[in-house]
């Protein structure tokens, strides 16, 4: 019980400390499919939403995550946590967080702004490092197991009319019941 507790303050301050990106290997557009899902209130609460995007590949997750920051899209970003979801957002209880990402992109990018993603550390997770990752899913309520974890480090590119923006973000995700989800929030809420 005491490593539950433990880990939870451990995701809770690793939440709370964190912020991210997004990329793509080829060029994207903002035309990407929103989150449907029912936002969930409780932090534990575990209900068995669908998952509208598509999220069958690692890949996609990564434009997912990109492409709700451009677009200040609270509920397609909180899809990538399923299980935490409730986690997630009880951390953005500041609504317009998501919103001042959004202007800043666009005030160094101009409009329509396109990503590009450079996969550069790709480890496949294993271990201790896996149990790490299922324990914190569980803690949130699942009961499903992670197939296949990564750990990625993404270059990211962000070009519009105006300029672009580079960052890199490092993120954790999981393959859970033929869907990616992110299993750490690694820098998820970063610029």
């Amino acid at each position: 019980m005491k490593k539950k507790i433990l880990m939870f303050v451990t995701v809770f301050a690793v939440v709370v400390a964190s912020a991210a990106g997004c990329g793509k290997k080829s060029s994207k557009t903002n035309e990407s499919p929103v989150a449907t899902a029912e936002p969930e209130e409780d932090l534990f609460d575990n209900s068995d939403e669908v998952l509208t995007q598509d999220l069958s590949t690692y890949e996609k997750a990564i434009d997912v995550l990109c492409e709700s920051k451009i677009n200040a899209d609270v509920e397609q970003f909180l899809d990538l946590f399923h299980y935490m979801r409730g986690l997630m957002r009880s951390v953005l209880t500041e609504e317009d967080h998501f919103q001042k990402i959004a202007e800043e992109y666009k005030e160094t990018c101009g409009e329509n702004i396109t990503w590009t993603y450079e996969i550069t550390r790709l480890d496949a997770v294993s271990g201790e490092g896996m149990e790490v990752y299922q324990d914190t899913i569980s803690t949130f309520g699942s009961k499903d197991t992670i197939d296949e974890a990564y750990d990625m480090e993404v270059a990211v590119h962000l070009k519009g009319n105006k300029g672009t923006k580079d960052y890199e973000v490092d993120i954790a995700v999981g393959k859970i019941n033929e869907n990616w989800q992110i299993v750490n929030f690694g820098d998820t809420l970063l610029q």
